[in-house]
């Protein structure tokens, strides 16, 4: 039997009983002993958007929250299920189960309370404390988010200052989530806008405390608005920046079970070192990325088939190793119709791969062109992104484009040509 709840349970919406909730949104229930390896079930009635924050005060460490579950099927939990804090969000309106299981060998009591936050549905891009300073790529039309955290119990919140109204604009009023249940508990702010034109909008964000002279953090971030469609842009071309731009976006997220979503059953990717992919282990080998800009996009389209041809310009990680450079690469993606759903199905990524340590004897890329006879400044890629150089009084600095990736120019000392060599390490720079 199970003390507050009733009785022992079945993971089902229509069987298990509802956490009754406060007018704030607050809500518990009791368990005195839940056997081993059981589990006991539990509903909310929520709208969509709706975020969940749930604490599991249980007698053993053996008991955990193991499932959030729509009637189709289990949702992402998030939080920090090693502290017994988890937190979820509502799709659309309706049930949703909550599960804790005792995994132990005994029996042992817990209590679950909850408190349900309304908020708005998250969008495609959410900036968080992690973007601060960066320029972040938006398209005209398109809903974004900025979700800062905040001691919102010690009267700290999130002020949003004045911005390019005419390039961005703010949806609805922020929303206040509660990320936990007990007190002192940290709450996060989410701000959502939208771009409506063309242009560069920097967003600045305080922390303050209503009579403290000065803000106790500030958040600064530029959004650069990108049109739709360019002039004389097909519709076809029109859908494809739409469909490659949700697959980087989703990478950028780095929320896995969003690009799962976007991949075909047969997908496969193929990276420019000759790695290969499919739905079994690409998740297992995702790029970091900070930003990214596509350029130069044309699709084509027949039946249930489209292809984009387009560059990219993105500043990532590959599987842990060193930053990526940014340097424009070639791409291909195939998007499938599957179920009146656009799926993709193969992608390509062209971008030169870092050259390998030279054979012994055989001297670096760089030395190697210089043997060629083609006067050459070695600068290795390290110098190359923090721009150092101690080599014919060159230098090079960071820009910015409207594009949001960042680029470097390189000021030379004496007239040349400058060119990225592919297989080489280095900048070389042809007299």
């Amino acid at each position: 039997m199970l003390g507050g709840g009733g009785f022992a349970q079945q993971a089902w919406a229509q069987e298990a009983p509802a956490i009754p909730l406060d007018e704030a949104g607050f809500g518990f229930v009791k368990t005195d002993a839940l056997d081993p390896q059981a589990k006991a079930s539990y509903t909310l009635e929520l709208k969509a958007g709706d975020r969940v924050a749930m604490d599991l005060e249980g007698e053993t460490d053996a008991l955990q929250v193991n499932a959030f579950e729509a009637s189709w099927g289990p949702l992402e939990l998030g939080g920090v299920p090693s502290a017994f804090n988890y937190m979820a969000w509502a799709p659309e309106d309706g049930a949703y189960t909550v599960v804790v299981e005792n995994t132990g060998d005994k029996a042992a009591g817990f209590t679950l309370r909850v408190v349900v936050s309304p908020a708005p549905l998250p969008t495609k891009k959410i900036l968080t404390a992690d973007a601060a300073g960066q320029d972040i790529p938006v398209m005209t039309g398109e809903e974004f988010q900025v979700a800062l955290d905040t001691d919102a119990d010690g009267g700290y919140s999130w002020k949003l200052g004045e911005f390019d109204s005419a390039v961005v604009e703010e949806v609805g009023e922020p929303a206040l989530v509660l990320l936990g249940t007990m007190p002192g508990a940290m709450s996060q702010q989410i701000f959502t806008l939208k771009g409506i034109a063309p242009g560069a909008a920097e967003l600045t964000l305080t922390n303050t405390r209503e009579g403290d002279a000065e803000p106790t953090a500030t958040y600064a971030v530029t959004v650069a608005v990108l049109a739709q469609a360019v002039a004389g842009e097909s519709d076809v071309d029109a859908l494809g920046t739409e469909l490659v731009d949700a697959f980087f976006a989703a990478l950028q997220s780095g929320d896995k079970e969003q690009i799962a979503a976007i991949l075909a059953p047969a997908f496969q990717l193929v990276r420019g070192a000759g790695e290969r992919y499919d739905t079994t282990n690409y998740l297992d080998h995702l790029p970091v990325i900070e930003s990214y800009t596509l350029e130069d996009i044309h699709a084509t389209e027949d039946g249930d088939v489209l292809v984009v041809a387009y560059t990219a310009i993105v500043d990532s990680t590959l599987d842990g190793g060193e930053p990526d450079m940014g340097a424009p690469a070639p791409r291909l993606s195939v998007f499938q119709k599957i179920d009146d759903e656009w799926k993709l199905v193969a992608h390509a990524n062209f971008a030169a791969p870092a050259a390998e340590e030279a054979p012994a004897g055989r001297g670096s890329a760089c030395s190697r062109g210089a043997s060629r006879g083609a006067p050459t400044m070695d600068i290795s890629r390290q110098q190359f992104r923090h721009g150092h150089n101690d080599a014919g009084g060159s230098r090079w600095s960071p820009t910015s484009q409207i594009t949001g990736q960042p680029q470097y120019r390189l000021h030379l000392a004496d007239s040349g040509k400058r060119r990225v060599d592919p297989e080489a390490q280095c900048l070389r720079i042809h007299g």
